[in-house]
């Protein structure tokens, strides 16, 4: 582990640098996508500085489309349901979507219950080595 971000997203409860977070908070969305982008994929380099990372996490099409600011009070409101899939089931029984077992393979499925539309982030972990 090169730093203590990502000895804090891997160790999670074991971590000393946990505490500030809580349950909840390593719950929503924002984190869990700051997560993935943390961790990165089979051939992730360090970085040195976390300011990309933010920018993307942020500025993510996905999580646009989850929250929206509210005009009268300024705060920041969820408009869509997100929805962490394992596996689908189909005729022929379960499809696996991930090629092996890793925290870094997910699919989130956005749902706008008024624009009547879903928003697919997926990402499959293939170990480089």
């Amino acid at each position: 582990i090169s730093d203590l971000l990502r000895e804090m997203i891997l160790a999670g409860d074991d971590s000393e640098n946990a505490c500030p977070y809580s349950d909840a908070e390593r719950d929503e969305l924002l984190w869990r996508l700051f997560e993935h982008v943390v961790l990165g994929g089979s051939c992730c380099q360090y970085e040195d500085k976390d300011g990309a990372v933010r920018g993307d996490v942020h500025r993510t099409a996905v999580y646009r489309s989850c929250a929206q600011k509210d005009a009268a009070s300024g705060k920041v409101q969820t408009v869509s349901a997100v929805y962490k899939i394992n596996s689908i089931q189909g005729e022929a029984g379960p499809l696996e979507l991930f090629p092996s077992r890793s925290r870094q393979s997910f699919c989130y499925a956005a749902v706008d219950p008024v624009r009547r539309i879903v928003k697919i982030l997926y990402h499959a972990y293939v170990p480089y080595w």
